[in-house]
């Protein structure tokens, strides 16, 4: 066997191992130089304020270009980015809001678009059976019967439909 010696160096702020010396230097520091939040971190408490702001500023952007639509009996279920919450009524949002002592204008509510259960495959069982295998008439049956009340079936909601603006 052939073996390659490899010179490792240690960084003196968070103690891992770097490949280079420079790397090393640099471990434990942000790009603006100062001492990085933890070991794991990869900006220091100024730049990740600055980062965070800067991510809430494009999330806020791409939420305001989405098609606003009033809150009425066609919405199902909300979700509000701002808060991670899921709402089905709209005085749930102005609840949730005051008891949590938000500003309701922060506030990013999308519909939820409904993500049905997926149909099972007549090739699910390739595992488990022989390649001359024919599936029953039985099963072919139950299995038609069950992928159609699947495909019917809302297994959860995702935020994926329109901008909802509250109708207050």
């Amino acid at each position: 066997m052939n073996y390659t010696k490899e010179i490792l160096y240690k960084s003196k702020i968070t103690g891992t191992y770097h490949k280079t010396p420079e790397a090393a230097e640099s471990d434990g520091y942000c790009k603006c130089g100062s001492i990085k939040k933890t070991k794991n971190s990869i900006f220091c408490d100024k730049c990740q304020k600055e980062y965070d702001n800067k991510r809430a500023d494009e999330q806020r952007d791409s939420f305001l270009k989405l098609i606003p639509q009033n809150w009425d009996d066609t919405v199902k279920v909300v979700y509000d980015e701002n808060t991670d919450t899921w709402f089905n009524e709209e005085y749930e949002v102005l609840a949730h809001y005051n008891q949590e002592g938000l500003n309701i204008e922060d506030a990013m509510l999308i519909e939820g678009t409904p993500n049905y259960l997926s149909s099972i495959e007549y090739d699910y069982w390739n595992d488990d059976i022989a390649e001359n295998f024919t599936i029953p008439a039985k099963l072919e049956k139950a299995l038609c019967t069950l992928n159609e009340i699947a495909e019917n079936t809302i297994g959860c909601y995702l935020p994926d439909g329109c901008r909802i603006e509250l109708s207050w």
